[in-house]
């Protein structure tokens, strides 16, 4: 992924977005749900790499299947004292060019993060299409 620094809003989403609630929030609560049943603790690059597995995982699916064009998506990190939230951004094409965003947002405990300096400034990642990773389009 590559990384973005941010302050404030500087990447506006685009308008004409459709949102919905859908098969993400699914995947992040796995993603959660597998990182909580492990014994120790993960660094917050290990987290995110395995966020980045599923995000691929998932945008490769979600297109096959709903016959969606994989566009852009940004992987916001915002830690605070207490919490460290991860908010993923996809955003799709279907055959009509209409716009669809599919999101979701996540909250670990900063206990639960091996890291214990963890800078408290919000970062944001490109997420790169799958296929372009691979070689593809």
């Amino acid at each position: 992924m590559k990384k973005i620094r941010v302050k404030g809003n500087l990447i506006k989403e685009k308008n004409n977005l459709e949102k919905s609630i859908n098969s993400l929030d699914i995947m992040t609560n796995a993603i959660k749900n597998m990182l909580d049943s492990f014994k120790r603790k993960k660094t917050l690059e290990e987290i995110l790499d395995i966020y980045e597995r599923e995000i691929d995982d998932y945008i490769l699916k979600v297109s096959k299947l709903e016959k969606l064009n994989y566009i852009s998506g940004y992987l916001t990190v915002n830690p605070t004292s207490e919490r460290v939230s991860i908010k993923i951004e996809c955003y799709f094409q279907d055959k009509r060019e209409s716009w669809l965003k599919k999101e979701s947002i996540s909250v670990l405990d900063r206990d639960d993060i091996l890291d214990t300096m963890i800078e408290c400034v919000e970062t944001k990642y490109e997420i790169e299409s799958p296929l372009t990773k691979m070689g593809g389009k």
